[in-house]
């Protein structure tokens, strides 16, 4: 249920207006208004407008009765708030057993004993940096490991003011790849880049080689034809 801060019966207008509409098209469905009833006078009052009931449920197979039916009864709310509890006990249990469920997938297998790190071959990583189309383009030779390659890091340093770029962690790449796309570039600056495996034991092998490219500056627009200057 909402907290006390929600104000009781909010939502009353949608259902009210829903069940308004569906009567007057000659239809008599069961309404049902899932909201905010926090008292058994506000019920008893939903009941006696002919609003709806928020906990009025009917499953197919089940002889429960309708909003309709429970409205119509001597005590139809205190019925109906029954069966607003009942439904939230299923939804309760429903949300248990999902739980459960995602808890045994996440539950972590036996640890791995594998403690070799991967390995480049053996002309190394053979990283290339190309500049293309307002991206840099890092290309590299995949590493193997006993245990099954997880993926790569990515370290990218930048060259400032002549001073030597200092390589921090940029991205992660799949093992599937041996590719990454460096969208986050700017034009005029000089990007070192080196990368380096691990398995899925989490063991980090050798970083690469750095490859080093140059963001070229913007270049004008050539002056479009009968422009004048």
């Amino acid at each position: 249920m909402p907290g006390a801060a929600y104000p009781d019966g909010a939502n009353l207008a949608i259902p009210e207006a829903v069940r308004a509409a569906l009567r007057a098209a000659g239809l008599t469905t069961p309404v049902i208004a899932v909201g905010k009833l926090g008292t058994l006078e506000l019920a008893e009052k939903v009941v006696a407008r002919g609003r709806a009931i928020s906990s009025a449920w009917r499953a197919r197979s089940s002889p429960t009765p309708t909003s309709e039916e429970v409205g119509a009864r001597p005590g139809g709310a205190r019925r109906s708030l029954h069966l607003r509890q009942r439904l939230q006990d299923a939804r309760r249990e429903l949300q248990t057993c999902r739980l459960h469920a995602l808890a045994e997938e996440a539950r972590p297998g036996p640890e791995s004993d594998d403690t070799t790190p991967p390995v480049w071959p053996t002309t190394g990583a053979d990283l290339t940096a190309e500049h293309k189309e307002g991206r840099v383009v890092l290309r590299w030779k995949a590493a193997t490991d006993d245990g099954g390659m997880y993926g790569y890091q990515v370290f990218r340093g930048e060259e400032l003011g002549g001073a030597g770029a200092l390589l921090t962690h940029h991205a992660s790449v799949r093992a599937l790849s041996a590719r990454y796309e460096d969208t986050r570039v700017v034009a005029g600056a000089t990007y070192r880049y080196a990368v380096k495996p691990y398995d899925l034991a989490g063991n980090r092998g050798p970083m690469s080689a750095a490859a080093q490219v140059r963001i070229p500056n913007e270049i004008a627009s050539p002056p479009r034809a009968g422009a004048r200057h």
